[in-house]
C-alpha cells in the first residue's frame, strides 16, 4: 500500500484542493489527531474536510485510490453536495435539476 500512496501523493503536491497526506499516531502530534478520530488500526484511511473526516473504505490499490480522490475530492460540487459551491454553480445545477426525463 505505501507505494501506492506514495504515488498519490506526489501526483497530487501543490494541488489547489486535494491534500493527500499521511499522520504517524506514534508521534506526540499524531496521537492526538488519531486520538481525535478514533484511529484504531493502521494504516486508516480518511478523506474529505479535515474537520470532519470521513472513513474510507474502498479497495486500497492505486487505481481505486485514484478513482476516490478523482470522484469525491477533485470534483466536490455536485447535487448531493451544494455546500462545496460556488453561487453560480448551484445556480448551474438547479437548472439541469428543473429538466425533466424527456
Amino acid at each position: 500500500m505505501k507505494p501506492q500512496w506514495d504515488r498519490l501523493q506526489t501526483e497530487y503536491e501543490g494541488h489547489d484542493t486535494v491534500v493527500v497526506a499521511e499522520v504517524d499516531c506514534t508521534t506526540d502530534d499524531g496521537k492526538d489527531f488519531c486520538k481525535r478520530r478514533h484511529v484504531k488500526g493502521f494504516p486508516t484511511l480518511m478523506y474529505g474536510d479535515p474537520n470532519h473526516l470521513e472513513l474510507y473504505r474502498g479497495d486500497r490499490d492505486y487505481g481505486s485510490l485514484k478513482a476516490h480522490i478523482q470522484l469525491e475530492l477533485d470534483f466536490p460540487c455536485r447535487p448531493s453536495r451544494l455546500d462545496m459551491c460556488t453561487a453560480e454553480q448551484k445556480t448551474k445545477i438547479g437548472e439541469f435539476l428543473k429538466i425533466n426525463e424527456d
